[in-house]
């Protein structure tokens, strides 16, 4: 249970700065239209799991460190032929219903947010995630953060441009071409095959 807090408190964090990326984006809305983002907003299980890989990634950098969210919750990463995948964080989006607060709809492999006060929910989630581990909201919103702050353009790219990216890194390609090999369908991403990430820029 204390593992889908955090990974809950995670989507929540991606699904609002995807949103404040958008800028002023008219189909969007302003926030606080749940209605009309859970109708326009392209966060498919595919790309919220690519946006997770650079996140961890992302924290993974030097500058980082003090944000870093690999750990205890983000550290089962597998490269299977679409790419990096966070094999329990994968599997909590596949159990949320849409009687959860934020949940992947299957029908429309989108996530949506349930109509409630949103920052009374926010609070609720964050203090779920904190009982968990301490200080770890805090480091998801900061990397986060850092994320759209210096690449934007990630959050605006569909999910099939961001398996592209992150087709070209060393960090997946190393571990896939081993499970090539040993002839498996994925094989473990390991913390120092993170080294092998491409400098952001």
């Amino acid at each position: 249970m204390g593992n889908e807090n955090v990974y809950r408190y995670f989507l929540w964090a991606l699904a609002r700065e995807y949103w404040q990326a958008q800028g002023n984006n008219e189909e969007l809305g302003s926030p606080g239209t749940i209605e009309r983002f859970n109708t326009i907003n392209d966060l498919s299980i595919l790309k919220v799991i690519k946006l997770n890989f650079l996140a961890v990634a992302m924290s993974l950098q030097p500058e980082n460190e003090e944000h870093s969210i690999y750990n205890n919750y983000f550290r089962s990463f597998r490269a299977l032929q679409y790419g990096p995948v966070e094999m329990n964080f994968w599997d909590f989006l596949q159990e949320t219903t849409p009687d959860d607060t934020i949940y992947c709809d299957f029908d429309s492999t989108q996530i949506n947010l349930n109509d409630q006060s949103f920052l009374a929910v926010e609070e609720e989630l964050r203090n779920n995630c904190e009982e968990e581990a301490s200080g770890l909201s805090t480091r998801i919103d900061r990397i986060i953060e850092i994320m759209r702050q210096e690449h934007r353009v990630l959050f605006t790219k569909n999910a099939n441009t961001l398996v592209d990216i992150t087709h070209k890194w060393d960090t997946w390609k190393i571990p896939f071409r081993k499970a090539k090999f040993y002839q498996k369908k994925s094989y473990p991403i390991e913390l120092n095959d993170f080294q092998h990430s491409p400098v952001w820029s």
